[in-house]
């Protein structure tokens, strides 16, 4: 995420880009003006007071950093190149805590504040999907220091990734991975269509991401997404009532308003059903309880019938029916 603001005092500030450009292919260069240089590292650039020099560079684990130190502070940058290990990458940002993104702010960028309140860090996924960050802080506690101000003001980088540019992208690399990054895709005609993904489960919780596109996929935009923290209010989307969990999905939209995720419950011994009618906006939920958790699920068409076939760990699969659009199944 980016942020300019500046706070009083110490301040830092982090900014992640994630792409398949390596970084540091570019050796790190200087050009002066008058009071002040321009240090460029890989694709970004940040111009810093004459005084602060580039003192170091170190990589570690895919990440490249960028050091750069003053008499008043230090700031460093980083880049994280999307790789085979961190298809995740691709998923949106939010803020710590389980909160909820921002109104107005890219889903791909991200901001806070240091508990001292003179440290700031912001971080972004890339448009090639780099994670990249900056880091600024100052030694000295200062009233909205101009240093630090020039120094944000003046960082320069990769545009930010967006909704329908990740979107793709996560369709177009899927089989690019070793372990792909799963998703469910359904359209409910030629032009409304969704697009699920998750990332990786810790615990028995799972953060989930859904896209809408009204357009044929020409354009995305983040629809909803998991929220740990729970519901602001009952009408106030992506909040409430949507995925909470951990375990694998499979979602069929019918129309362009009606759909179904059922969602493999590892938390649970059952099978969440999500159900929207209103084009994905809001979604009930309902579990159908079962011996012990599920392994996978399947939702598919019969006629105007819905089969969901559940895999059981050590047992037959089961096959559950609908006839009226998800409201109620049986066992068949």
């Amino acid at each position: 995420m980016r942020w300019t603001g500046v706070w009083p005092g110490l301040l830092i500030m982090v900014v992640s880009v994630g792409g398949a450009i390596s970084p540091g292919t570019a050796p790190a260069r200087a050009s002066s003006t008058s009071a002040r240089h321009t240090i460029h590292v890989w694709q970004m650039s940040v111009a810093v007071p004459a005084q602060w020099q580039l003192t170091g560079r170190s990589a570690s684990s895919g990440t490249t950093t960028w050091t750069i130190s003053g008499p008043e502070g230090e700031l460093q940058l980083t880049s994280t190149p999307l790789a085979r290990s961190n298809p995740d990458q691709l998923l949106p940002l939010q803020p710590g805590d389980g909160g909820v993104i921002p109104a107005g702010q890219s889903p791909y960028m991200e901001r806070s504040t240091g508990y001292s309140g003179y440290e700031y860090q912001e971080q972004f996924i890339a448009v090639n999907g780099t994670q990249c960050s900056l880091t600024l802080d100052m030694y000295y506690r200062t009233v909205r220091s101009p240093v630090a101000q020039r120094i944000i003001r003046s960082w320069h980088h990769l545009p930010v990734l967006t909704p329908t540019k990740a979107a793709i992208k996560i369709q177009h690399l899927r089989n690019w991975y070793d372990a792909s990054i799963g998703y469910d895709l359904s359209y409910g005609n030629n032009r409304d269509g969704w697009l699920l993904t998750a990332g990786q489960p810790g615990t028995a919780q799972q953060s989930y991401y859904l896209f809408h596109t009204v357009n044929g996929g020409l354009s995305w935009q983040l629809q909803r997404y998991t929220v740990w923290a729970g519901c602001a209010s009952a009408t106030q989307p992506p909040v409430c009532a949507f995925l909470r969990s951990a375990g694998e999905t499979s979602m069929w939209f019918w129309n362009g308003s009606d759909g179904i995720i059922a969602l493999a419950d590892y938390a649970g011994a059952g099978v969440q059903i999500y159900r929207t009618i209103d084009g994905g906006k809001t979604w009930s939920d309902k579990m159908l309880g079962l011996p012990q958790p599920a392994e996978n699920v399947v939702l598919r068409q019969a006629g105007t019938a819905l089969i969901l076939t559940v895999m059981v760990y050590g047992r037959r699969p089961q096959r559950w029916k609908s006839t009226n659009g998800g409201v109620s199944w049986a066992m068949i």
